[in-house]
Order: C-alpha cells, then sequence, then structure tokens
C-alpha cells in the first residue's frame, strides 16, 4: 500500500511539475494566431542590434532587416521572418528612422511575434 501510494504521489508530481510553463507575459501571448484579436502598442526596435546591445535603445533604420516590438514593461516580442517582410513594406523604403510608433494584431508563435497587421502611427 505504501508503495502504491508513493508511486501515485511520485506520478503526480512530475505530471505538475511537467504541465507548468510559467506564467504568460499576459493572455495574449497564449493567442492562437488564427484569432487575431489580440493588438500590442509599441516602439519598433532593430532587433539584431537589440541581441547584441540589451541596455541599448536600437532604433530602426532603412538598414535594419530584423525587427522586434517593445511593449509595455520594456518586453521585447522579435518578429518572424514574414513579420519582417510586412514591417519594411509599411515603413517604406528609407522613410524612416528612429523611433518609430506602431500598433500590431497578431500572436506569439515559437517565441516569435506573428503579425497579421501592422499600423505605423505617423
Amino acid at each position: 500500500m505504501k508503495r502504491t501510494s508513493f508511486c501515485v504521489f511520485v506520478l503526480l508530481f512530475a505530471f505538475a511539475v511537467t504541465a507548468y510553463s510559467g506564467p504568460p507575459i499576459d493572455d495574449r501571448e497564449q493567442a492562437d494566431i488564427a484569432d487575431p484579436e489580440f493588438t500590442w502598442d509599441g516602439k519598433l526596435v532593430d532587433q539584431a542590434c537589440k541581441e547584441r546591445n540589451i541596455d541599448h535603445n536600437c532604433p530602426v533604420s532603412p538598414a535594419t532587416q530584423r525587427f522586434g516590438l517593445v511593449i509595455d514593461g520594456g518586453i521585447i516580442l522579435p518578429f518572424d521572418e514574414a513579420s519582417n517582410q510586412m514591417t519594411k513594406d509599411a515603413l517604406g523604403k528609407g522613410g524612416f528612422k528612429g523611433n518609430i510608433e506602431v500598433s500590431v494584431v497578431g500572436a506569439r508563435q515559437q517565441g516569435l511575434f506573428k503579425l497579421e497587421s501592422i499600423q505605423v502611427k505617423r
């Protein structure tokens, strides 16, 4: 009986530990990408720069290839490849640099942000 109880306890404990994935940034992190109901507002950053210099401002420029979005609390959401291209298209050719505020719709997917849409606040 003791052995059975111990095995059940170990199995339940193991299940509880593996089921917990940590707290999400917020409920939007868990959004299904097919359901674009969540909107984030923030500032675009040069993601490659941010990866090298976490404390640096890293404003975007026409040379920026990989974008990220800084949202409330300083959280950075790096974009996936298709979203980087969508961002470049939204910004136009060479007519941007510095601090650019945007509103994006989409969700996180495998650690990257997948955009459904982006609107530049000019």
